[in-house]
């Protein structure tokens, strides 16, 4: 990807993130350029260890061109982002990614490496984007890692990121919860509504037979009586 759409995608990203932020009054996106900058890759005798990275002191031979990091205050995620441009080989140099990932946890507690998350930037035009992000998502490496196909059209990134933080743990299903009509939970609404049609009993009155004979509690008699006593309270008898 371009610097210019990778940094379009990302204030897409912030944005986004920012608003779900508000609605449950959250702070804003805080950035963490030093989790970015070269020195992360400045490893200690402890990390070396733990990544097999070498001798102490040693920096990565090479870190991805792209990195941001943000935390979100008071919450305790942090999110590293990047970008993979896949080679002409179909080889994408997912070493580096990997690596900054590691730096980055090694920095982190116990507890606060629990709490970081990857997202990994990619053309949607390349034809092998669907493939390294299935491949990417299933390597629980380090963190969770959430590929973002990044469409072409700037016109296209505000949706486009929206539905992909609908799958990261900033999901806020609720969001939209006003265009969900309460019907939509009730299993019997819409067969009462069709019988009603053809039928000269009341919608409500067909409704409640319906409940009552999806009781497997009341016997046979006891669920005749309810289905009467159902059609007298409609007709007000």
């Amino acid at each position: 990807m371009q610097p210019d759409a990778i940094n379009a995608a990302l204030s897409a990203l912030l944005a986004e993130t920012e608003l779900r932020l508000q609605r449950v009054n959250g702070n804003k996106v805080v950035e963490q350029p030093e989790l970015a900058g070269p020195d992360v890759a400045i490893i200690s005798a402890t990390a070396s260890a733990l990544l097999s990275a070498g001798d102490t002191g040693h920096r990565a031979p090479k870190l991805p061109e792209f990195r941001f990091a943000y935390t979100m205050r008071p919450y305790p995620h942090l999110v590293v982002v990047t970008a993979l441009d896949p080679s002409s080989d179909e080889k994408a140099e997912v070493a580096p990614l990997l690596w900054w990932i590691a730096c980055v946890r090694s920095r982190l507690g116990p507890v606060q490496r629990a709490d970081l998350h990857a997202f990994i930037l990619m053309d949607q035009r390349d034809s092998s984007a669907a493939r390294w992000r299935s491949s990417l998502e299933g390597d629980d490496r380090f963190c969770r890692k959430l590929v973002w196909l990044v469409p072409q059209s700037v016109d296209e990134l505000r949706d486009s990121a929206r539905a992909f933080l609908d799958r990261t743990f900033l999901a806020q299903p609720w969001a939209d919860e006003e265009k969900i009509a309460a019907r939509g939970l009730d299993p019997f609404a819409d067969l009462a509504e069709s019988l009603s049609a053809g039928l000269e009993f009341p919608q409500g009155t067909i409704h409640d037979w319906l409940a009552l004979l999806a009781r497997p509690d009341l016997a046979t008699r006891d669920l005749a009586e309810e289905m009467v006593r159902a059609a007298e309270g409609a007709n007000g008898t």
